[in-house]
C-alpha cells in the first residue's frame, strides 16, 4: 500500500461526486443526498477535504470546516470497507490535526453515535473527550459530542 493523502480546500463538482460515492458506499444505510451535502459544505470557512488515495483508488476521506475561530468541526469521514483495518482512518485524522495546528485552531470537535463504535473508540484513543450529548435525529438517537485540544 502506497497511501497518499490529498488535501482539497474547495468543493467542486468532481470532488462532490467523489464524496457522494464514498458516502453512499461507507454509509449505505444513511447516505447524504447531493443537495444536503452541498448545503452542509458550501460557503464554509476553512473547508478541508482529505482523500486517502492508493494509486488511482480513493479508499477513505475526512471532511471538516471551521466551527468558530478556535474550534474546527470534523464533520464526516470514513474508510471504504475493503480498506479498513489498515490505519487509514488514523492517518487521515493525524493529517487533519497536523493541518489544524498549523492553522492555529485550539480544539477539534466531532460528533458520533454509539452505532459508530469504531469511530468512537478511535476518537477516544486519539485524545478526544466526551463534552456533551445531543438529541438530533429524533428522540431515540443520541449524538455524542467529542473535543480534543490541539495546542500544547
Amino acid at each position: 500500500m502506497s497511501l497518499v493523502i490529498q488535501h482539497h480546500r474547495e468543493l467542486d463538482e468532481r470532488l462532490l461526486d467523489t464524496l457522494l460515492a464514498l458516502d453512499a458506499e461507507i454509509f449505505a444505510d444513511r447516505p447524504f443526498s447531493r443537495a444536503a451535502l452541498e448545503r452542509e459544505l458550501t460557503g464554509r470557512r476553512n473547508l478541508s477535504v482529505l482523500l486517502a488515495v492508493d494509486g488511482e483508488e480513493v479508499c477513505g476521506y475526512k471532511v471538516g470546516f471551521e466551527h468558530s475561530p478556535e474550534i474546527f468541526h470534523s464533520f464526516i469521514g470514513g474508510v471504504r470497507p475493503a480498506w479498513r483495518r489498515r490505519g487509514i482512518a488514523r492517518a487521515l485524522m493525524a493529517e487533519q490535526h497536523h493541518l489544524l495546528r498549523k492553522l492555529g485552531y485550539a480544539r477539534v470537535r466531532t460528533h458520533t453515535t454509539n452505532a459508530s463504535r469504531n469511530m468512537l473508540l478511535l476518537d477516544i484513543e486519539s485524545g478526544f473527550d466526551v463534552v456533551g450529548v445531543q438529541f438530533k435525529a429524533g428522540p431515540d438517537v443520541l449524538v455524542i459530542v467529542l473535543e480534543k485540544p490541539l495546542l500544547d
